[in-house]
């Protein structure tokens, strides 16, 4: 009974909402959706572009400007196409000019430097002879004055040069005190005897500075000490180089003889360093020839060693080469290898004779004494006889002879 009950219910149920779905369908069915849906979309789109017709005008114009740049680049980039074109022909020119002005200038270079290394050997030549001449000229004027001297003079001269070639001393004074006036206008704001006072005051020629230019120096600091008398001083130049004679000792002395030091400071791996040597010769070679290029000094250097360390060090080296490598080479060549380390000279080893050996040692020597004295008698030594030598002997044996020895006769033995 309950199970029938709860039936019916269900199906009343189920009958009241088919009857409910039924009378919604019938309402709506008389409206059309897509109709009412497109209608709101118009309305919207009209609302959209009356609020937003502003923006859209300008997005209109926006395109044509671009449109407008576009069109102008497009003009201006196929210009830019044409002129990049002739601008590649026109390199292609240049660089083709170029390189033909580049292979001139390697070949004006290239006769520049052989007129500049045959001039400079020229003018080598040239000094080199000039100096001999003088050399030459210097020994015949000093022959000659030795001659004049040598000759018988008179009591009486005839004339102020002959007789004694002592100085004048008027001629001394009158050069004193020309210096001495030279020295006083110096001083503008002071007196004439004022300036001979400081004269008398200038330090004397041993509290001067003095240049050798040997060993490590500084020419520096003897330029700045001879700048600061002068300064303090006001010393004219003309009294400043009188004393240059002086100050100059050794080598600097002797500076106008820097060729003949160079030609004969010959590299000697035993005593020399080879640093030292080096920059000796190069600051001797500039101060001859200022001009000369660094190979031409170089290579006049590296003459100077001479035999197999000549030929070691142009081994070594090429025209590119700077000091260092120079350096560094013949470090290597005479720390490395002693190359002529132990080459004697032959003549001072076998210079002394056997009568300078018994002159230094008489004592040792005393029984050798009589062989001083005695006859050497030259003989054969193959037959004993004065009249020949045994390079000569006649009855000598010619060298590597072969004798044959005669075979004795079958027939005669068999007999």
């Amino acid at each position: 009974m309950k199970t029938s009950n709860n039936d019916n219910s269900f199906g009343n149920k189920l009958n009241e909402q088919s009857a409910i779905i039924k009378e919604l369908t019938d309402k709506y069915s008389k409206f059309n959706i897509d109709e009412i849906i497109e209608t709101r979309i118009k309305k919207a789109i009209n609302t959209i572009k009356e609020e937003n017709k502003s923006v859209l005008e300008d997005i209109l114009k926006s395109f044509t400007e671009v449109k407008t740049y576009t069109i102008a680049f497009k003009k201006c980039f196929d210009t830019s196409q044409e002129e990049i074109s002739k601008l590649t022909m026109k390199l292609n020119q240049i660089t083709s000019d170029n390189t033909r002005q580049t292979e001139l200038w390697q070949e004006l270079t290239q006769t520049e430097n052989n007129h500049k290394t045959n001039l400079i050997s020229s003018i080598q030549s040239f000094q080199h002879e000039f100096r001999n001449s003088q050399r030459c000229n210097n020994s015949k004027m000093n022959d000659i004055e030795q001659i004049l001297n040598t000759l018988p003079r008179m009591s009486t001269p005839l004339n102020q040069n002959e007789g004694t070639r002592i100085p004048n001393p008027q001629v001394l004074e009158v050069e004193n005190s020309q210096l001495k006036n030279e020295f006083s206008t110096s001083f503008h704001s002071l007196e004439p005897s004022m300036g001979q006072a400081l004269l008398k005051e200038v330090p004397k020629l041993k509290e001067w500075p003095h240049f050798s230019g040997e060993e490590e120096y500084d020419h520096m600091e003897f330029i700045r000490g001879i700048e600061m008398i002068k300064e303090d001083f006001e010393l004219p130049d003309r009294l400043v180089t009188a004393r240059y004679n002086t100050l100059f000792t050794r080598s600097a002395h002797r500076w106008f003889k820097v060729e003949t030091a160079f030609e004969s400071a010959k590299f000697n791996a035993d005593k020399d360093k080879g640093l030292q040597w080096f920059f000796q010769q190069k600051d001797r070679l500039t101060a001859l020839y200022p001009v000369m290029s660094e190979f031409m000094i170089h290579r006049n250097i590296l003459r100077q060693c001479g035999g197999d360390l000549e030929h070691a060090f142009e081994r070594r080296t090429t025209g590119k080469s700077s000091a260092e490598d120079i350096m560094n080479i013949l470090e290597e060549v005479y720390t490395r290898t002693r190359i002529d380390s132990s080459r004697v000279n032959l003549k001072t080893r076998f210079n002394t004779t056997w009568k300078d050996y018994v002159d230094k040692n008489p004592k040792e020597n005393s029984n050798n004494v009589q062989y001083k004295s005695a006859d050497i008698i030259r003989e054969c030594h193959i037959f004993q006889s004065t009249t020949h030598l045994a390079n000569k002997c006649p009855k000598r044996g010619k060298m590597n002879e072969i004798k044959i020895e005669k075979e004795p006769d079958v027939g005669k033995m068999i007999i």
